[in-house]
This record gives structure tokens, C-alpha cells and sequence, in this order.
């Protein structure tokens, strides 16, 4: 699925739907908005998109947080859901040995593939290993949903954007609280002192309550300016949300 993010100033308000990994976006159609769309793809079993996953459950939710659709993906793994059409949504995707996935979108006025990657849901033993890859932060150790993701600076004309060293990510969960990323050092090692990205971009945090939360990823630029992007992310319970990349829209180099 292709990123869409909403870019704003400090002191502004995050975009309606920054999204987590949204669909791509379909040209309105002439004559009467529909007021649903059907979404296809494939659901896949981690981000390396190795082998596909039967029998998965999708359940879509609308902007105003109530169930919109479910769909079960077939023995090839693919699926076709109804999202709500011209808007925001959220598909959580979950199955029987896997990790349950959130993914934010936001649809068009036509149907659309979801896109050759995504959705994707990783085992369970491919979660212990990341926990383990993130030893030393805050939660790694324990259970409860994580969020990982890969904070970059998106200049003008350079579409994605470079490592974002030195920039910061923070999740503002569904409780009104708030919990910073843990970074990785030069060596690609767990710095859980770190109060930025390493040059890698690279972050994780752990331990998050349920529920729909946002993630904003901050930089601070060599003139002092302060530059945020927000995306929502959708925490299903002791599963994951991926934002790659979290990219924070910068003007100028």
C-alpha cells in the first residue's frame, strides 16, 4: 500500500487521516458518490511478502469508529472488503498464529487495490525475534501492542525522503498518554538512552494500550524550526501497527 501523510507546522492540527499505511488514491467517478468502495488484495504473511495467508479476518471500522464491513481472505489469500468511499478508514487484519495488524487508508470513489505488499501480518515468532532485536526498551520484554517504524525527512523533490537522524517519534495513545521511541545507535544496536533516531531512522515502542492513537514524527532543522507530521495508528490488542516510512515533511534541506 503506498503512504499518504498530512505535513504540518507545530501548533497546527494533525490531518483528518494521516495514514499508517493508507490505499492508493482512485479519481472520482462522474455522476452521484457511492457511498462504499471495494478494497482487493492479497493479506501476506510478513513484510518480506513470502507466502500468503487463508482464512484471515478483516473487519473495516468508518471515521467514527464503528464496524463498517468483515471479509475473510480465500485459500490464495486474497480478499475483497467494502471500505466507507471518499474517506477515512481503518482495516484490522488478524488470523490464527499471527500477529493482529492495524492499517489505517483512506479510500477514493472507486474500487482499488490495496497493492502488491500489503496488508501483511507477521507471526508470532517473528514478533518474539524483533522484541528481542529491540532488547533494553521500555516493553520490549513484555506483551501489549507495538508500533514500529522508520522516522525520514521528506524534502521537496525527494520523494522518499532520507533517514531522518536526529528526528523523533511519539505516540499519543486513545488514554490521553504519550510514549517516545526507542532508537537504535551507529552499530544498529538498541539505545535506549537515546533521545533521537540514530542514523538509521529506525524506531520502536512498546507496551502501547488498544485503540486508535496517533504517531507524530518531529525534526528540528539547523535554523530552529520546528517541523511534525502526524499518522494515525491503529493499535489492535497485543498486536503491531508498521509505519514505514514515517516520513516528517521538511521544506528546505
Amino acid at each position: 500500500m503506498s503512504i499518504r501523510c498530512q505535513g504540518k507546522r507545530m501548533g497546527e492540527r494533525p490531518g483528518r487521516w494521516a495514514a499508517a499505511a493508507a490505499v492508493l488514491m482512485a479519481l472520482p467517478a462522474c455522476g452521484s458518490a457511492p457511498d462504499k468502495v471495494q478494497m482487493r488484495g492479497v493479506v501476506w504473511d510478513g513484510p518480506e511478502a513470502a507466502e500468503s495467508v487463508a482464512g484471515a479476518s478483516l473487519e473495516v471500522t468508518d471515521a467514527s469508529g464503528a464496524r463498517f464491513a468483515q471479509a475473510t481472505s480465500n485459500a490464495d489469500g486474497s480478499f475483497i472488503v467494502e471500505v466507507p468511499a471518499g474517506s477515512g478508514y481503518v482495516l484490522t487484519v488478524s488470523a490464527t498464529g499471527y500477529v493482529p495488524t492495524g492499517w489505517a487508508g483512506e479510500s477514493g470513489l472507486e474500487d482499488f487495490s490495496a497493492g502488491s505488499y500489503a496488508p501483511w501480518i507477521p507471526t508470532v515468532s517473528w514478533m518474539d525475534q524483533v522484541r528481542g532485536e529491540w532488547a533494553g526498551c521500555p516493553g520490549a520484554d513484555g506483551t501489549g501492542t507495538a508500533v514500529l517504524g522508520e522516522l525520514r525527512l521528506g524534502y521537496p523533490y525527494i520523494i522518499d525522503g532520507v533517514p531522518g537522524e536526529g528526528a523523533v517519534a511519539t505516540l499519543l495513545d486513545s488514554d490521553g498518554g504519550s510514549s517516545d521511541g526507542c532508537y537504535r545507535d551507529a552499530n544498529g544496536a538498541p539505545a535506549p538512552d537515546a533521545e533521537s533516531a540514530g542514523p538509521d531512522g529506525l524506531y520502536a515502542i512498546f507496551g502501547a494500550p488498544a485503540g486508535v492513537a496517533w504517531t507524530t514524527g518531529r525534526y528540528e532543522d539547523a535554523a530552529g524550526e520546528l517541523w511534525e507530521t502526524a499518522y494515525l495508528a491503529p493499535l489492535p490488542e497485543g498486536g503491531l501497527v508498521v509505519l514505514f516510512p514515517t516520513l516528517v515533511l521538511v521544506d528546505t534541506p
